[in-house]
């Protein structure tokens, strides 16, 4: 059920220049790949931890279980 909510949400959004340079959103066997390594995720932690505090904390279990799985998890700015 996430995967169909994450393709419905993510993607471009015409009002945002900062989401039109995303790669296409594809969830193909999403629950079947566990290595990670091929993957660098970028958290801009003003936005990222801008939320109630238990929303936060799930979030940072879910980059932790991503950096388990080999992802490369690296913080960034957004202008």
């Amino acid at each position: 059920m996430t995967a169909i909510f994450y393709a419905l949400i993510a993607g471009p959004d015409e009002h945002d220049k900062n989401t039109q340079i995303q790669p296409a959103v594809h969830v193909k066997d999403y629950d079947q790949t566990q290595d990670l390594s091929d993957l660098t995720l970028g958290i801009y932690p003003a936005y990222f931890e801008d939320s109630d505090a238990r929303v936060v904390a799930a979030c940072y279990n879910m980059v932790k279980e991503f950096e388990r799985r080999g992802a490369r998890v690296v913080n960034i700015t957004i202008p």
